[in-house]
């Protein structure tokens, strides 16, 4: 790698034209432009990130947001599968990505606050925001471009919003276990995310319904949001799958955490426990046996959404949107086939 000096040499410019050449200044003809990021291309210059962030107020980052009950990425596999999805489009438009924990508040500022008034990222990914009032107002009056994805309560802010239509998902499990009359209903949720949490056991009922099913009750168990979790609430619960059960799972971490469990009880998955869940991550085909599982068109979501941030980066301009994509229910080996029966 070389020096802006060293570079400037080897263009025969000053510093300050291969400044302005890469910053695609209307000062410098194109011709020398082109000359100047061919040379930086070849000797894999880059400009010093915080000096052309002065220059042209921009950061080249993105910062992410993750929602209240986020751990870390090595216990929220789904969030991991996100950050990967969403880094590797960012990429493309070459911005760097910013994780914003939900930290306890120091000095009366909570970590979005912070990273606002310090002037760190160029635009704003809410994962599932759940922001307070006071957090949304600073956020909106920073003018800072912002969506949201995996935010099903569409509504009168001011950002474009995107989200996975959960409740059909439910449906989709509901319609598929309805024909197995001898497997009684169960529902697997979330403590963490009781609101999305409740809106998938809602489509699980109403799949049932439609699908002719006479049960009325679904017996339901919580867990934390983590494979330890859901292991443990199913070592407390071991009476819920004394009989056969057709079990629709709020996630892959938490299915994985109970496919543990049921080995260790020696209950048999899908003979005796039959089992649907949500995300397909990359781990829900590695497990045994396969998770069934509602897949997320989670990289055709992130892909418009961040086409509409940076858009709106560029532009200064934004521009309102709502949009659900469905999930597809995907069979493997946790569930039994309707043509073998």
């Amino acid at each position: 790698m070389i020096t802006s000096k060293e570079l400037a040499k080897l263009a025969g410019v000053s510093q300050s034209t291969v400044s302005r050449a890469l910053n695609d200044s209307p000062l410098i003809s194109d011709d020398v432009k082109v000359k100047i990021k061919k040379l930086a291309q070849e000797h894999r210059f880059e400009m010093n990130s915080q000096a052309r962030s002065l220059r042209t107020r921009k950061t080249d980052t993105i910062g992410i947001l993750f929602p209240r009950f986020f751990m870390n990425l090595s216990t929220n596999l789904y969030f991991t599968h996100l950050y990967d999805s969403l880094q590797a489009e960012l990429s493309k438009y070459d911005y760097d990505l910013l994780v914003i924990y939900d930290a306890k508040q120091e000095n009366h500022l909570s970590p979005l606050e912070k990273m606002i008034k310090r002037r760190k990222v160029d635009g704003i990914i809410l994962v599932k925001s759940d922001l307070n009032d006071e957090e949304m107002t600073v956020l909106e009056r920073s003018g800072l471009p912002f969506v949201s994805i995996f935010c099903d309560d569409f509504n009168e802010r001011t950002n474009s919003q995107y989200a996975i239509n959960t409740y059909d998902g439910g449906v989709l499990a509901g319609k598929y276990f309805a024909e197995f009359q001898d497997y009684m209903p169960l529902y697997f949720g979330s403590l963490m995310d009781s609101s999305d949490s409740m809106n998938r056991l809602n489509g699980f009922r109403r799949g049932l319904n439609i699908a002719g099913s006479t049960v009325t009750n679904i017996e339901t168990v919580v867990s934390e949001m983590s494979v330890s979790g859901a292991y443990q609430s199913v070592m407390q619960h071991t009476e819920c799958f004394v009989q056969r059960r057709a079990v629709y799972v709020y996630n892959d971490m938490i299915a994985s955490g109970m496919l543990m469990a049921f080995k260790d009880l020696h209950i048999d998955v899908p003979e005796h426990i039959q089992m649907i869940s949500n995300d397909d991550i990359p781990l829900a085909n590695w497990m045994h046996p396969r998770l069934s599982t509602l897949r997320f068109p989670t990289k055709d979501l992130i892909k418009i959404a961040c086409q509409r941030l940076v858009r709106e980066i560029v532009s200064g301009n934004i521009e309102i949107e709502n949009m659900q994509l469905s999930p597809e229910l995907i069979l493997r080996g946790t569930t039994l086939h309707r043509k073998s029966l």
